[in-house]
């Protein structure tokens, strides 16, 4: 009779001590260096979690920015991003450390490093884009999350060791920093909070980067700060409380829910489906195609709720691309681009 074993038992029914790891695929991984296998295999689900559990933050990021606006608040979350795993990065290369020390700061660095400022970056693209282009600019936006993605695999598979992929990754974000200083302020959020005198300023340049002149858009300008009925709306709007605000957009919120639960089952779907066949697909291009799904899905997304989302000229400052509509204009518009 054969004597059952397991890759985590002898034959004689001992528990394993030295394990053999394949660093053909993958490299050199913290499995392997913390031997996160049999009874320490739970904590590997640890690190995916808190790198999950860091994107809730957007949750106060998202009233944060309302409160301090978008560009600080993107300016504090990506230095925070680079700066604490970093940090985290040169302590694990330089102290020798146990291996539950190392797993510590490396769940530290999974935190933090998934606190980003990505959400508030669309909100501003949005902010900025006009009406006509808000589709454009929102899929180049997440077709670029899905093509960040796909680039991370291609690190991983050029580095083949786990703490050289975290370098890379704060290498390559180091590149990002200095367009913090470019980044603009959202012309709706200086609106929203009165601050006229930043607002004209941000309008100007945007104007005089795109080709237009003062006179082409100042009057709109002044119309859009002393029309009292204007105000009046802002006012009405500002006063709507959180639940009027979710039920007005409950139509739209179901169908983008629905079709990101739907991208979401394909995804996996798919995802599992190549895990299958390892033998046959490079567990590398198993993400490059998730990422594309996963790009696709939100294509379908973000084009379903701009269509249905009501462009409504009530609280912000809509961006016309049609000249001949300034001269019809009942709600002060501004054309910049």
């Amino acid at each position: 009779m054969w004597q059952r074993t397991s890759k985590c038992n002898d034959f004689n029914g001992s528990v394993c001590a030295d394990f053999v790891y394949d660093r053909s695929v993958f490299g050199r991984t913290f499995t392997e260096e913390a031997n996160l296998v049999c009874h320490n295999a739970v904590k590997r689900t640890w690190l995916s979690t808190l790198y999950q559990v860091g994107g809730f933050v957007v949750l106060v990021t998202g009233t944060m920015s309302d409160k301090v606006g978008r560009r600080k608040m993107i300016q504090i979350l990506t230095i925070l991003l680079f700066l604490v795993p970093l940090l985290t990065e040169i302590l694990l290369q330089t102290i020798t450390m146990s291996v539950n020390a190392k797993f510590a700061l490396l769940l530290v660095n999974q935190l933090f490093s998934s606190i980003d400022a990505y959400p508030m970056v669309f909100l501003l693209l949005m902010e900025l884009t006009s009406s006509s282009h808000t589709s454009l600019a929102g899929n180049l936006a997440l077709i670029g999350f899905t093509f960040g993605e796909a680039l991370v695999t291609v690190f991983a598979y050029l580095a083949r060791d786990w703490l050289l992929l975290k370098w890379i990754i704060s290498g390559y974000f180091a590149l990002v920093l200095p367009y913090l200083y470019f980044v603009p302020e959202s012309p709706y959020w200086l609106f929203s909070t009165k601050k006229y005198n930043q607002l004209e300023h941000c309008l100007n340049k945007i104007a005089a980067k795109n080709g237009r002149t003062h006179d082409q858009w100042h009057p709109y300008y002044m119309q859009l700060i002393h029309d009292p009925e204007i105000a009046m709306r802002q006012a009405k709007h500002a006063a709507r409380t959180a639940r009027e605000k979710f039920l007005r957009h409950v139509p739209q919120l179901i169908i983008c829910g629905l079709i990101g639960f739907v991208t979401m089952l394909l995804y996996i779907k798919i995802s599992y489906g190549l895990s299958a066949m390892n033998d046959e697909v490079s567990p590398y291009w198993n993400n490059i195609i998730g990422a594309a799904v996963e790009g696709i899905g939100y294509i379908s997304a973000i084009s379903a709720w701009i269509c249905l989302s009501n462009n409504d000229v009530d609280t912000t400052i809509t961006n016309l691309n049609d000249n001949n509509n300034n001269n019809n204009i009942n709600k002060p518009t501004i054309d910049l681009l």
